[in-house]
């Protein structure tokens, strides 16, 4: 590859886009607008139709967003419920849905083929609810989104760290964009029953996650033009533009197309991601094709996500030949310039989608780097190895 130039747009974001279903999941009559065949939705998509038709059995597949969120959604329905999924996902920190959904009148149950729950519909609280963030704010996020037409008005607050608090403040805009009013004070969200949405169409926003890689490549060797993805977002990941200028990237608004250009090296810099997890592997590859060091810290949840991130985008530095080393809960990285060509490896991704993405960026450099199941990236990203191939020039995986 001499130079990276793309110009496109990206699929509608799944973190938005799933959301945005569970709201519709009790008004059916919401239009949604935007589209994502990505795997997450198309999950998301069968078990609320699941869930529509009656039946007992949801699965959620890898999806840990579709089965926190389908939790407390299936929780309002009177009956039984089984929500299935793979073992790694099952593996994934669960137990505050075991905590919260009893405190509605639920029984939950953690068994080997699923989560099992009986409900009658969530009933009164004794007392208010109490609620941890400190592995993941999906569990917070996932009550607020089926707390739609509550026969009851709702108090909750939350104790203790929190993670990924950007993403239950977009679940918090999102919610009050469409409708639904939260009353907060002195650190108790009080939600009122009997609320319904106030608009009939919700547009999607593109996904500013799967968007970086190629921001990434076009800010280190060329050019990136995203389509649409000008305007302001909910998105945690939309600070990424920021991120990279802040590297010395150029970062140009053009009507409503987001623009990356390289105007030399990136330069090393320190980034704290505790908001935005999801960008950790892709950034630890830009940082690699940096001048100078580079520290990524801030996010000791990283462990807990589709793989663990910390780890293996270590291993992904290491197999390159990148000097890297892990930090407490961040990871080091000796920048080696744009023009660096990492070693020929072949690198297992552990079925997490942006160690995929991220793998690509180096792949771009070295056409003989082998990167196993490619096709994880369906998680989010279906036409990605296209898209980054067609600003290579180069035919991916």
């Amino acid at each position: 590859m001499t130079r990276f130039q793309f110009r496109g747009d990206v699929p509608a974001s799944k973190s938005f886009y799933n959301r945005a279903m569970i709201a519709r999941s009790f008004f059916p009559e919401l239009e949604l607008k935007g589209t994502s065949d990505c795997d997450d939705v198309r999950v998301m998509q069968k078990a609320v139709a699941c869930m529509w038709a009656g039946e007992t059995r949801i699965p959620c597949g890898e999806a840990g967003t579709v089965f926190r969120f389908m939790a407390f959604r299936v929780s309002r329905q009177k009956g039984d419920f089984l929500l299935t999924g793979s073992p790694r996902l099952l593996a994934r920190p669960q137990k505050e849905i075991l905590r919260i959904l009893p405190q509605l009148g639920a029984k939950v149950e953690s068994r080997p083929e699923g989560l099992w729950i009986r409900s009658a519909g969530w009933l009164p609280p004794r007392e208010r609810l109490r609620i941890r963030a400190d592995e993941s704010s999906q569990f917070v996020s996932g009550l607020l989104l089926s707390a739609w037409n509550l026969p009851f008005n709702l108090e909750f607050e939350i104790e203790g760290a929190r993670v990924s608090n950007a993403y239950w403040e977009m679940t918090q805009r999102f919610l009050a964009r469409i409708g639904l009013k939260v009353e907060l004070r002195d650190g108790v969200h009080r939600v009122a029953g009997a609320q319904v949405p106030q608009l009939t169409v919700v547009s999607v926003e593109p996904d500013f996650s799967s968007a970086f890689p190629l921001a990434v490549a076009g800010s280190l060797w060329g050019e990136t033009r995203l389509d649409g993805m000008g305007g302001a977002s909910l998105q945690p990941d939309a600070i990424f533009p920021s991120l990279l200028e802040s590297c010395g990237a150029a970062v140009v608004r053009e009507g409503a197309d987001l623009i990356f250009r390289a105007q030399g090296p990136l330069k090393g810099r320190t980034h704290h991601l505790l908001e935005t997890p999801d960008l950790f592997p892709v950034l630890a590859v830009a940082a690699a094709f940096s001048e100078g060091e580079s520290f990524l810290g801030g996010a000791p949840h990283l462990v807990a996500k589709e793989s663990d991130r910390l780890a293996k985008t270590r291993e992904l530095l290491s197999l390159a030949r990148i000097p890297c080393s892990v930090e407490g809960s961040g990871l080091r990285v000796q920048g080696q310039g744009p023009s660096c060509v990492p070693a020929t490896f072949s690198f297992n991704p552990d079925q997490d989608h942006r160690m995929a993405m991220a793998a690509g960026l180096l792949k771009l450099k070295n056409q003989r780097i082998e990167i196993q199941t490619p096709d994880v990236v369906g998680k989010s990203y279906p036409g990605f190895w296209r898209d980054l191939g067609t600003g290579a020039g180069l035919r991916l995986p």
